[in-house]
């Protein structure tokens, strides 16, 4: 009978072909190379969170990689079927039945697509991934225009009240202090990174930079409905990519969904050019 059972470090240290799995999706993380660089105690936790399927020779035909084993927030960070047969999906669609939601993400590819689609996953959102190289932009001024930076622990709130005006839809939840405040705690975050575009002393658009394995990102990138069409946005963003080429960096990288066709005509006016497609799955 197929099992999932958690990973030791007997099971760990088998024959198996971690890389296997950036081929079958490469957005899948390599478990083998974060493990190998990990502490004694992370090693602990990494392996409670990597499962291997087993068949009834003891044979490992599959496995994945969780972010944790609580019921909310539950990301795969890799997985792989070594064999797609019925006993094997059987097994692995009983586990995560576990988790009242889980997510994951890949790049097109049919083979893992469909995959998934057996597993019950349905696609969330699509995400086109785009990149510019940085130069020196001239710089522009707009009159009753300024860009300046945020202030921790005086700008929290009005992050808040812009992004959930930004951003706005019936189905998203509204950001909070606190989401802002987990923010900053996190390793990605660049104390620097975030500004604000305002008229008149009020908040009308945000943008965030960070840092993401190594390598700049903006996010969060935005400016309040009213104020659009004005050249605003093109006057923002060249901003924010003269930052990141004064820090030395020499391309900047951004996630737009696929569907948002203003974001994108702003972008690719600009010289971003599309570098992959990301699908966001969820399953519950």
């Amino acid at each position: 009978m197929h099992r999932v059972v958690r990973s030791n470090k007997y099971l760990i240290n088998r024959n198996v072909d971690y890389e296997k799995a950036v081929e079958f999706n490469k957005l899948n993380e390599n478990f083998k190379s974060e493990y190998s660089r990990a502490s004694f105690f992370d090693r602990v936790i990494l392996r409670k969170n990597l499962l291997f399927i087993m068949n009834p020779r003891e044979n490992i035909v599959g496995y994945f990689w969780l972010n944790n084993h609580k019921d909310s927030n539950t990301k795969i960070k890799s997985l792989f079927l070594d064999s797609v047969d019925k006993k094997t999906m059987f097994v692995l669609s009983d586990y995560l039945d576990n988790f009242k939601e889980i997510e994951y993400i890949s790049s097109i590819n049919a083979k893992c697509n469909n995959l998934l689609s057996e597993l019950g996953f349905e696609r969330d959102q699509s995400i086109i991934d785009m990149q510019i190289e940085l130069k020196q932009y001239p710089e522009q001024k707009y009159e009753n225009y300024i860009i300046r930076p945020f202030r921790r622990r005086k700008d929290e709130w009005n992050r808040v009240e812009v992004q959930n005006s930004i951003f706005y839809k019936k189905n998203r939840t509204p950001l909070t202090v606190s989401d802002i405040e987990l923010d900053m705690m996190q390793e990605y975050y660049l104390n620097n990174g975030s500004y604000f575009l305002t008229n008149h002393g009020k908040v009308i658009g945000y943008g965030q930079l960070i840092l993401m394995k190594g390598e700049l990102y903006l996010v969060n990138f935005g400016i309040l409905h009213s104020y659009r069409n004005k050249g605003l946005g093109k006057y923002f963003l060249k901003y924010l990519l003269n930052k990141g080429h004064a820090w030395g960096y020499e391309k900047m990288k951004i996630k737009v969904l696929n569907d948002n066709d203003i974001a994108l005509k702003l972008y690719s006016g600009i010289g971003f050019k599309k570098t992959s497609d990301t699908i966001y799955w969820k399953r519950k």
